[in-house]
């Protein structure tokens, strides 16, 4: 469906408007002004990080809305070349991150699929004294199961070292995972409408804190940083207008 639904896909635009078509039964065309896109959000997977690869979609109303529709912008390209491809509506690559997690924030990162890779074969272990018939079927799936945790071990282990924060111009640029996904959002400063700073009680100690941003759009979701100084945090509310300072 999704090779009928991109067939032919293409898109074309300045700084002020985008077309974009797709589709071989049904065609689309697409005529977006650039000012009313809330964010461009560039994903990844671990194999597409590694390969350097990428898709781009965009958030912007009535675009990517309807069912089983994606708002691409970009179905594949390399990440290297996007400035050169998309730079002309304001999308870029390659600014490094000018705030990024604390070196010893790597636990926040990781500690869901360790804890869940440490519990497994004791729980194994547990059912198959209780249920011995069994045995063999619990240690066929503790087996199994080291397959995805060793994934989400290496996603995690990747998004400590990639996440961050930086501005460029008038820009914000995100950088994150979600899942098994990796974000690098860029917005406009303005388009941020809500700022979040949350520490649990061993973050106060180390003073570490995740921050989380919402961008307007459509969608409820919102993007985090983890494991970020606090005073980082602070100092990245103030460069979007959030003085938060009499809160810390």
């Amino acid at each position: 469906m999704n090779i009928f639904r991109y067939f032919g896909f293409t898109a074309h635009g300045d700084e002020y408007r985008l077309k974009i078509s797709c589709g071989l039964f049904n065609r689309r065309e697409y005529r977006i002004t650039s000012a009313h896109i809330n964010y461009t959000d560039l994903r990844q997977n671990l194999i597409m990080k590694f390969l350097g690869t990428v898709a781009v979609n965009i958030s912007c109303a009535g675009y990517g809305s309807a069912k089983n529709h994606l708002p691409v912008l970009l179905p594949v390209g390399k990440e290297k070349n996007i400035g050169k491809t998309l730079g002309k509506i304001g999308i870029f690559g390659g600014a490094s991150n000018e705030f990024r997690p604390q070196k010893n924030g790597w636990w926040q990162y990781i500690w869901k699929p360790v804890i869940t890779a440490v519990m497994i074969f004791p729980l194994h272990i547990f059912t198959g004294k209780i249920f011995p018939d069994i045995s063999e079927l619990t240690f066929f799936f503790s087996v199994m199961s080291a397959v995805p945790l060793l994934w989400f071990l290496a996603v995690g282990f990747t998004s400590f070292f990639t996440s961050g924060v930086s501005f460029c111009d008038s820009k914000i640029i995100l950088r994150c995972s979600n899942g098994t996904d990796f974000h690098t959002v860029v917005a406009e400063r303005s388009h941020i409408v809500k700022v979040g700073i949350r520490q649990t009680v061993f973050q106060q100690i180390n003073g570490k804190c995740t921050l989380l941003l919402w961008i307007g759009s459509e969608e409820r979701s919102h993007f985090r940083i983890k494991s970020l100084k606090l005073s980082d945090a602070v100092e990245i509310c103030k460069m979007l207008d959030y003085n938060i300072n009499e809160c810390f």
